[in-house]
């Protein structure tokens, strides 16, 4: 038994790498075809796993300011979550060599005042990634003795820097727009992918921690997921009253049948189908979460796209179907990077909770 059993382990981790080979091939392909729907697919990707890993380091923070039996059950996930930031730093060189196929306004003649082309220079913007990065991997090192005082300063400075991130990468995409609140958004959306990835990995292990622990991991969720909506919308529903054109077109953008029809998805999946889910107690099973926050990372993708690609219309307009087709196989082919260097991290964790996912054992 020990034996057929080790032998499915190795081939799920086979079979999930040539998949994502095929995906990568097929991304490579479509780089042949139209390089802008590839950068903005890559784009996509690239953000949503990206924020799985920030929102695990952020949400490990949190738990060493708050303390709790839930963190303790899903600290091993969450400290492990860090490890694929290094990598990430590579898997940007592609966005810092195509920032004239994404931004608009690297051109002379781009429709931008004094202020932000001070801002958006070329050069200030892409040191400013580099900063972002070299920061968000220092404050994943030493995860493991991560004290009280590392943990709420390391709290403020992930605050700031992925809030200052999504203005530069996700906002600027549209330069003549602008919202407040854009920033904290994307950090909330973040610490509920965070949540929901590390939920997933102890729902679906072998032996779970004890069903309070999961009603805590439930009440977590849900109030990442209420966080995420009140922002999303208060933000739409600020900028609608408003409606002042410098304000507004980020939304003309989204303003067609199609996307009309995403932002339903978006919202049923992100929120309505989650809230109704974690109103009741009986849910908040090992079970009942792992589908459900499974299911939240891939509207957590989703969002990604909404937020990325109508902003990048104008440019791939002619493939936009080709660049939102290529986003499943360009975050399966990053997702087999990323699920790599995070299982080596966590067979690694020298304070594992419980038993480790199916596939997964400790390295000897």
């Amino acid at each position: 038994m020990n034996t057929m059993a080790g032998a499915n382990n190795l081939k799920q981790p086979r079979l999930l790498f040539l998949v994502a080979c095929v995906c990568a091939l097929l991304a490579i392909a479509a780089l042949c075809v139209d390089r802008n729907a590839f950068i903005a697919a890559y784009l996509v990707a690239w953000w949503f796993w990206l924020g799985i890993a920030l929102g695990g380091v952020a949400n490990l923070f949190v738990y060493t300011l708050s303390g709790g039996r839930w963190g303790e059950a899903i600290a091993p996930f969450l400290r492990a979550a860090a490890a694929p930031l290094p990598l990430w730093a590579i898997l940007f060189l592609p966005l810092f060599l195509t920032t004239n196929n994404l931004y608009g306004w690297h051109s002379a003649d781009s429709a931008i005042d004094s202020t932000q082309r001070w801002w958006l220079d070329r050069n200030f913007f892409l040191a400013r990634g580099v900063v972002y990065l070299l920061i968000w991997i220092a404050l994943s090192r030493h995860l493991q003795r991560c004290s009280a005082r590392h943990a709420a300063v390391g709290l403020i400075v992930y605050g700031v820097s992925i809030s200052l991130a999504a203005v530069d990468w996700i906002m600027a995409l549209t330069p003549q727009w602008h919202a407040t609140g854009f920033g904290l958004l994307a950090v909330v959306g973040q610490l509920t992918a965070g949540m929901a990835f590390a939920i997933a990995a102890i729902g679906w292990s072998r032996a779970q921690p004890a069903a309070s622990v999961f009603i805590d991991l439930g009440n977590l969720l849900l109030m990442y997921v209420l966080c995420w909506a009140y922002l999303a919308y208060t933000q739409f529903l600020i900028i609608w009253a408003g409606n002042l054109p410098g304000e507004i077109n980020w939304y003309l953008m989204r303003d067609t049948q199609s996307w009309h029809g995403i932002a339903w998805l978006l919202g049923a999946t992100h929120f309505m189908a989650p809230l109704v889910i974690l109103l009741f107690r009986d849910n908040k099973t090992a079970s009942c979460l792992a589908y459900l926050a499974s299911a939240l990372l891939l509207a957590h993708l989703l969002d990604c796209a909404w937020l990325i690609l109508p902003s990048l219309a104008d440019k791939i307009a002619p493939h936009m179907a080709l660049s939102a087709a290529l986003i499943p196989a360009q975050a399966i082919w990053m997702g087999a990077l990323w699920w790599l260097c995070w299982r080596r991290a966590l067979n690694k964790d020298q304070h594992p909770p419980h038993e480790l996912p199916r596939g997964i054992s400790h390295a000897r």
